[in-house]
């Protein structure tokens, strides 16, 4: 066998070694993004967030989450908010009971989708409208550490806040796009009124 071939071979098999640590042995991270909803309620006695999570396996090995937990790192928390309940609507009645938080598997390379339901009494979390700041974490069944999986930005719509009641706030970006057409559309409507002002 010739020195070239000797080395594409040797090429060859790196490389499929490496492919399968990659596909299946190596460890990734857990990692989500800002969820488009939520559902909300905190009226000084009881806390209450649903937020649907897509939780994403970076790696090859399949992960195990053994619970999760959130913070409100811009407050004086003291205690985290537990993982209460896993549901099924970010709406309260459906109809179907919520089940408990139960260890689930994120197999490599892929997502798990879950509505995540966090909340405790007397949480010492102070909030009203605007935009808050909430840290998820997770813990691995292969780790002893709690770990960040997702930093969200809550926005509380002054308009729909409500102290004593459960509500569902939508948390998408402004579309600079959409307001430039109302804006534009605005615009022509006023041409339009004033030219009819004018021929009165």
């Amino acid at each position: 066998m010739s020195t070239a071939s000797l080395v594409i071979a040797l090429i060859a098999v790196c490389f499929s070694v490496g492919s399968a640590w990659w596909l299946y042995g190596y460890r990734g991270k857990l990692v989500a993004t800002n969820p488009p909803r939520f559902g909300f309620l905190n009226n000084g006695t009881v806390l209450r967030l649903r937020v649907p999570l897509a939780i994403r396996n970076t790696g090859g090995r399949t992960l195990v989450v053994q619970d999760l937990r959130c913070w409100f790192p811009n407050t004086d928390q003291v205690l985290s908010i537990p993982w209460r309940h896993s549901v099924f609507s970010l709406h309260e009645d459906t109809g179907r009971a919520p089940e408990p938080p139960l260890p689930f598997a994120v197999r490599g390379h892929d997502a798990f989708a879950s509505l995540i339901e966090f909340g405790c009494p007397f949480p010492g979390v102070p909030m009203e409208y605007g935009n808050h700041a909430v840290e998820v974490e997770v813990l691995a069944a292969d780790r002893l550490e709690w770990i960040k999986l997702v930093g969200i930005n809550l926005l509380i719509d002054e308009s729909r806040h409500s102290l004593t009641n459960y509500e569902i706030y939508e948390n998408l970006p402004i579309d600079l796009r959409t307001a430039a057409r109302a804006n534009s559309a605005l615009l022509k409507l006023i041409g339009v009124l004033r030219s009819r002002r004018k021929e009165s």
